[in-house]
């Protein structure tokens, strides 16, 4: 392009309202930057800013262009998620995600072949199974020199194994560490380190993840913005970039709740045979996944019974598919419940549960009491704006920022479905009943009896079911109401806030 062609080209991209939007949050992010590396690193910012600018400018500029080519939305966040997706591997080393060690170690296991773990490995009763030594890295704290000492450590020697506990993961079914077992398979065939199988593991891991949220953008008929907007927050691609099953979790639900959509209110047809295997896959697996995510299988009760054919075939085919998945996950939780190791003082789960039983009213006000203490932080964790093991806090100006603008999009009424007052119930329901599950397996897990406030809930194990939120709130569109949050914006918005949580990650880490 000449020089004449860059000037025709500014001057159209400046009378752009984007290109404002753009220019602000550039200016925003060089102040943040500035503000996350200190007043010691004033020779580090003309530095790391440059790069910063560089990349948001170069993916501005290949989203621009994508748009005008007029590639859909997936296409879109298939490019966005590609950069994002890689700087989060760069640069937040593995173990800094939540609980990384204990995953890594089960997926190993299960790369060697260790389905179902059975072997005690200490006094206290902790299952593992034969695991490489040289695993330190995997529970480090963010420090200044880790990226140094992750570079001496990627080409170490794997080292001898030895048995090391996994307990809680031993309750997760293998299903869910297949990404990770299959990098671990093939890290262990070419003779890769440690930290390059735990590399390997992320990369998998993410791989499964863009797949799924991919096709999820590309057929829900509508809150394609959302679904786009809540797979890019920070904290859902931290998990997806980690060696979480969190990554398939979050993927598989948001799939499956598009491909709902989709047979429900777009496809015409009855379903053919793709159809039933995939409802009947992703119904297995979601369970296999966490526990607490299985309702979200009842979804499919929206879809019309001219779908199956009759109303017969319907109830049948739901009815089958049900019960089955119900009754293996009942059974994997059966037998992993002899995992179930209490790990902290004064829990105890069977008088929990009698407690709940015995005084269900009690129990509400307790949950109530547990949402008002832990509201904001959770609110926090969903937007990002704490990171890893909560060790990374972006600038708090970002909360409010990223709260107005999750309010705007999940509130605006352009995109909208015709739902029968029976089908909100129904994602209603779903919804609430995976909340109740939540609340009441950490009560039951993991908070010492007698606590007013229920212990261990993260913002993150909400993420799977954000995305029915506007559908519940959504009311029938008889107005040409404004678009008030674009697709456009959700793209630069979230290039901008993942760019501050990775320069946030690389600061505590360089």
């Amino acid at each position: 392009m000449n020089i004449a062609g860059v000037r025709v080209f500014l001057s159209k991209v400046i009378k752009k309202p984007e290109f404002y939007f753009c220019l602000v949050f550039i200016i925003l992010n060089l102040f943040f930057t500035r503000q996350i590396l200190g007043v010691n690193g004033v020779g580090n910012f003309v530095f790391v800013g440059l790069i910063e600018v560089a990349i948001e400018c170069a993916s501005i500029f290949v989203l621009y262009k994508m748009r005008g080519r007029g590639e859909p939305l997936e296409k879109q966040f298939l490019f966005l998620a590609l950069v994002l997706g890689s700087l989060f591997i760069i640069l937040l080393p593995p173990g800094q995600s939540p609980d990384d060690i204990t995953h890594f170690r089960r997926a190993y296991g299960i790369s060697q072949g260790v389905l179902v773990p059975d072997q005690v490995v200490n006094d206290k009763g902790a299952i593992g199974s034969l695991i490489p030594e040289n695993t330190d890295f995997l529970s480090r704290r963010p420090d200044h020199g880790t990226y140094e000492m992750a570079a001496e450590e990627l080409f170490e020697e794997k080292g001898e194994l030895s048995n090391q506990p996994y307990t809680s993961a031993a309750l997760y079914n293998f299903i869910c560490y297949i990404p990770q077992s299959i990098a671990a398979l093939i890290g262990n065939i070419f003779g890769i380190s440690v930290l390059g199988i735990a590399y390997l593991m992320d990369i998998f891991n993410f791989i499964v993840w863009v797949i799924l949220i991919y096709f999820a953008i590309k057929i829900t008929p509508r809150f394609k913005s959302i679904f786009l907007f809540v797979s890019l927050f920070p904290i859902t691609l931290q998990e997806a970039t980690s060696v979480s099953p969190d990554a398939l979790t979050i993927g598989l639900s948001f799939f499956l709740i598009a491909y709902i959509l989709y047979l429900a209110y777009e496809k015409k047809t009855q379903m053919t045979k793709k159809d039933y295997v995939i409802l009947s896959l992703c119904a297995l697996v979601i369970g296999f996944c966490k526990i607490v995510y299985l309702p979200l299988i009842f979804l499919m009760i929206v879809i019309p019974k001219e779908r199956f054919g009759t109303t017969k075939k319907k109830w049948i085919f739901l009815g089958v598919l049900l019960g089955a998945v119900i009754i293996l996950n009942l059974a994997w939780l059966m037998f992993s419940s002899r995992y179930l190791v209490e790990y902290r003082t004064g829990v105890n789960s069977k008088e929990q549960l009698v407690g709940i039983l015995k005084n269900p009213i009690k129990y509400l006000m307790v949950m109530f009491r547990t949402i008002n203490v832990n509201g904001q932080l959770w609110m926090s964790n969903i937007l990002g704006i704490t990171l890893g093991a909560f060790t990374f806090n972006l600038p708090n100006a970002l909360f409010f920022i990223s709260f107005a603008f999750s309010i705007l999009l999940f509130m605006q009424r352009n995109e909208t479905i015709k739902l029968k007052k029976a089908d909100r119930w129904i994602f209603l329901l779903v919804f609430l009943m995976i909340i109740a599950l939540i609340f009441t397996s950490l009560y039951m897990q993991w908070t010492p009896l007698g606590n007013d406030v229920i212990d261990g809930i993260q913002g993150r194990y909400f993420l799977p079911i954000i995305v029915l939120l506007p559908i519940i709130l959504n009311r029938s569109n008889k107005k040409n109401y404004p678009v008030v949050i674009s697709d456009v914006a959700v793209l630069y918005y979230s290039l901008f806030l993942n760019i501050v949580a990775c320069i946030t990650v690389f600061a505590q880490n360089a």
